[in-house]
């Protein structure tokens, strides 16, 4: 059955706020989120206060809607207090630290000559309120692998902005896995002892409109290099 809920926030700043609305039911077969935004905070967090005192009751019921209440059904409430930071953003590029990967020297002879195909396979997750393109970099030098690599994927690989709710991102948003694939010239990356991977992340330009950042925000990729080997009996 439908409810509501009722939060009193008092700060040690002298300032307090109230939090309150209605609840949407949940199922027979599982929980219904519902998420309830005051964009009032700013006030209530000026000065920012350095205790928060939370109390609150949650309230089951509308006077019209039937509904049975079982062992086990419950009602359970978090805050997240969020002051994101508002900002206009040109295209910029943000360059993570550079990884690397040691490669066994029996392994870089099964790539380099029994390989029938290899491909990039990755996945960029974002939680940011603004889309980007990722470029990947390998090298066998570390010093290098961004300016002047051996291999390289620009322009390749987007991802678009995150669902927002008041301007802030709420939820994530991805590529789901995704491959590129490697001739076998480029594929002679791997016959370096160490292999050196450089992320280049470029955020796009937000046309002269601010965007809202937070603590929570994050834009995270995961890849892998797949190999299909013909196998001939030598190894």
């Amino acid at each position: 059955m439908p409810g509501n809920l009722n939060l009193s926030l008092l700060g040690n700043n002298g300032k307090s706020m109230v939090i309150a609305g209605a609840i949407s039911p949940g199922t027979t077969d599982s929980a219904v989120t519902t998420r309830l935004i005051d964009s009032t905070v700013a006030d209530f967090l000026s000065p920012v206060p350095s205790v928060i005192t939370i109390s609150g009751s949650a309230g089951f019921g509308d006077g019209v809607s039937e509904g049975t209440i079982k062992t086990g059904d419950y009602i359970w409430a978090s805050i997240d207090i969020l002051a994101p930071f508002e900002i206009i953003i040109p295209e910029t590029s943000v360059e993570p630290d550079i990884e690397s990967t040691e490669i066994d020297q029996d392994d870089r002879e099964a790539i380099t000559n029994h390989v029938i195909e290899a491909r990039l396979v990755y996945n960029v997750i974002n939680r940011m309120p603004l889309g980007a393109k990722v470029n990947i970099y390998l090298s066998g030098d570390s010093a290098t692998v961004i300016s002047d690599p051996e291999v390289s994927f620009v322009d390749e690989i987007f991802i678009v902005a995150a669902p927002t709710i008041g301007s802030i991102a709420s939820d994530t948003v991805s590529t789901g896995y995704q491959q590129i694939v490697i001739d076998t010239i480029d594929l002679r990356v791997m016959d370096n002892d160490t292999l050196y991977i450089g992320t280049q992340i470029v955020l796009e330009d937000t046309n002269g409109q601010p965007v809202k950042l937070t603590a929570g925000d994050y834009l995270t990729v995961l890849g892998r290099i797949e190999v299909d080997y013909r196998f001939d009996g030598d190894f």
